[in-house]
């Protein structure tokens, strides 16, 4: 698999949600030289297109950045070791390795994003853990993010709960 001049080998599934698929991939010539994670996004409309493609170029404009205020953020430099001892906020945010986007019929795309990957958990897999400690007060069904209830509470809880929720997600940046 060919994503901008990188040519990887899909190893497995990371995860799937309403913005597309995430699959690990070993880089074997043309990136970073170690694992990556592709996002595969379909499209079915143009403004879909223009969203798929808008992350990519906000993962771009976030490493001239970092390169720029000289943040260890780099590609192919440590990045890992950075990351894993989380000195840089920057350095959970991937480097993007590159893009490609295939037509696949009239107003269909398919938009791949080839970026290092950054370790962690999912979305769904944290949001699960969230919840549990919460007590499953605003959970249920089979995934959090797919078909999840939303118990209804009182207007002052929801907005407790989610101020909490923003703050954990923002706490997994620093």
């Amino acid at each position: 698999l060919m994503i901008g001049d990188c040519r990887c080998k899909v190893t497995t599934g990371l995860g799937t949600g309403s913005f597309g698929t995430v699959w690990a991939a070993e880089c074997l010539e043309g990136g970073p030289g170690q694992e990556v994670a592709i996002k595969e996004i379909l499209c079915q409309t143009s403004m879909e297109l223009a969203n798929a493609k808008f992350e990519g170029k906000l993962l771009e404009m976030i490493q001239s950045h970092a390169r720029a205020c000289g943040s260890s953020c780099r590609p192919n430099v440590g990045r890992e070791a950075y990351a894993l001892g989380g000195r840089d906020p920057l350095d959970r945010i991937p480097d993007l390795v590159g893009i490609e986007t295939e037509i696949c019929g009239e107003e269909e795309w398919r938009v791949q994003l080839a970026m290092t990957r950054v370790p962690g958990i999912s979305l769904d897999r944290f949001l699960g853990t969230r919840c549990h400690r919460l007590g499953g007060s605003y959970c249920g069904g089979s995934s959090i993010l797919g078909s999840s209830t939303w118990v209804r509470q009182s207007g002052r809880q929801c907005f407790t709960e989610a101020c909490g929720l923003a703050r954990d997600l923002i706490l997994q940046l620093s």
